[in-house]
């Protein structure tokens, strides 16, 4: 809700944390496509760049697989058409 009448929001988004089991290869596959650079590499933990200077994504490493679906995705563009897609495929 927007407008003259709407609440204040109570919180900001301001990051998404993605929970990943093998963080390496997390990293390389999310830092290509995002062509950011990295923040902050700690063990366990990976902050990028913040994206348009707002919102910032980090990837956090657990122990276990994944064993369900995944309720959350990212709706992007493919920037550079078909190559785009061959790169993103190339990643795996």
């Amino acid at each position: 809700m927007t407008g003259p009448d709407s609440p204040e929001p109570i919180a900001q988004v301001f990051g998404v944390t993605l929970d990943v089991h093998d963080l390496e290869v997390e990293k390389t596959f999310w830092g290509v496509i995002l062509g950011v650079g990295i923040e902050s590499d700690v063990p366990g933990w990976v902050a990028f760049e913040p994206l348009l200077d707002c919102i910032s994504m980090s990837l956090q490493e657990v122990p276990e697989n994944k064993v369900a679906k995944n309720r959350f995705h990212f709706d992007m563009r493919i920037r550079s058409g078909d190559d785009g897609v061959r790169r993103l495929q190339d990643l795996g």
